[in-house]
């Protein structure tokens, strides 16, 4: 099952939409995600899907800007979702955040040492909003890191490049 929902548009005309992926089993915590970002005004198109191997097809061929996903469904966890999207070269700096009711602490301290951006319990969701713009903060700042490192071996390059051609 794999569905688009999009978010009434906001009164911001700089704002952009979001592009969510949401791995949930349950409709109505589905439903219950939906609703808390639109109260909290996000902008966002929330693709749907309920098993691993719709997930693997959506990150494979879409861009999101964050997964957020529940820790148990029918077969699989989130860390199989998680390993799945580090399989994609394009995806692999996109934040996944769990947001789960029954997940102990240790299966959560596990999926953040595995990389996970955080964690939310479904019984708290009020705090999906802000964990979810953390998380998106966050991946931008390395994505400004990283391109300014390319930028700094692409200018140390050109400065071998340059001093070995004047030498030979």
């Amino acid at each position: 099952m794999s569905l688009m929902i999009a978010s009434p548009p906001s009164n911001s005309s700089t704002s952009c939409t979001l592009q969510l992926l949401h791995l949930e089993d349950c409709v109505a915590d589905h439903k219950l995600l939906r609703h808390c970002l639109r109260q909290a005004g996000i902008v966002c198109n929330i693709h749907w899907t309920d098993n691993l191997q719709d997930f693997t097809t959506e990150v494979s061929t879409k861009v999101f800007d964050a997964v957020i996903a529940d820790y148990y469904l029918p077969g699989f966890t989130a860390l199989d979702a998680w390993q799945a999207l580090q399989q994609q070269a394009q995806a692999r700096d996109t934040p996944f955040i769990l947001l789960s009711g029954a997940i102990g602490e240790t299966a959560a301290v596990e999926a953040i040492q595995q990389g996970l951006a955080d964690y939310v319990l479904k019984d708290a969701i009020v705090r999906l909003p802000h964990v979810l713009a953390r998380a998106l903060e966050m991946a931008e700042t390395r994505r400004a890191k990283a391109q300014a490192r390319f930028r700094s071996i692409s200018r140390t390059v050109g400065r071998i490049n340059r001093a070995f051609t004047v030498i030979y």
